[in-house]
């Protein structure tokens, strides 16, 4: 059996485990946040067997034009300083590349279609707390799932210029498990809103991810607030010719229930 057949039953047996344990907890604090986010993909992209890397590259100002579906949400419980953390992320983008043809100063198009979806679930720990907020260390696990799809069709100009089929559409996909590590915290000020955030990092089965969040926000009752950030989550993951170097970023609205 291979080792990745295995990640969603571990993965599943753990949340379910946790969910047991904050049922019996009497005083237990839990928070929920979730968002829309607009993102957008830039990096690098190829298919086993193709020798060809579609490098998508896109601006703030671009965000939307190749953005299919996209969404992120949060659940966390706490007590006494120590809790868990469960982050889940969906994207789903599909830009036009254009691929230049080397010497001949042409380019032709390849359609991009990439779905990623990302589960994360941490342990977080109080590090420092005071009536400026708090800072807490996490650690945890991040199941890694992305499919990529490349459609194009050479010109006849340049068919016989590059050393790959005049014409491909096929998909292939990668799933993995990283060990993450970082810090989240909370900055509040006295008029109610409050800047808040994580950095994580760590690798595994991909070379690297980094998952960096910003997020400012501010009351609209006593147990929910409106939120407003920017998400950049970067991870190199290269397997047998096929690789998903790539960075989804984007702008995130949400809103956030405590009780």
């Amino acid at each position: 059996m291979r080792a990745d057949s295995l990640i969603r039953p571990a993965l599943l047996a753990a949340l379910c485990l946790m969910g047991a344990g904050l049922a019996q907890a009497g005083d237990w604090q839990y928070r929920a946040a979730p968002y829309l986010w607009g993102t957008a993909i830039d990096g690098g992209l190829r298919h086993r067997g193709l020798d060809l890397e579609v490098r998508p590259r896109a601006s703030f100002s671009e965000v939307f034009d190749s953005l299919d579906a996209a969404a992120m949400g949060a659940f966390e419980a706490s007590r006494d300083g120590r809790g868990w953390l469960v982050d889940v992320l969906h994207a789903e983008v599909s830009p036009r590349v254009g691929v230049p043809v080397p010497g001949t100063g042409l380019a032709f198009p390849v359609d991009v279609r990439a779905r990623s979806t990302t589960l994360l679930l941490a342990g977080h720990w109080r590090w420092r707390e005071g009536d400026w907020g708090h800072l807490d260390a996490v650690a945890g696990l991040r199941h890694f799932s992305t499919r990529t799809r490349f459609r194009y069709e050479l010109p006849g100009a340049i068919a016989g210029a590059l050393p790959i089929p005049p014409a491909y559409a096929g998909a292939q996909s990668e799933r993995w498990v990283d060990v993450q590590l970082g810090l989240k915290g909370r900055r509040q000020f006295g008029n109610g809103l409050f800047l808040g955030g994580w950095a994580l990092a760590g690798a595994g089965g991909a070379k690297h991810t980094t998952d960096l969040m910003l997020h400012v926000g501010g009351p609209v009752s006593a147990e929910l607030a409106w939120m407003l950030g920017y998400r950049w989550l970067d991870t190199r993951k290269e397997a047998g010719g096929f690789r998903f170097d790539a960075r989804l970023h984007g702008p995130g609205l949400g809103l956030e229930w405590r009780w």
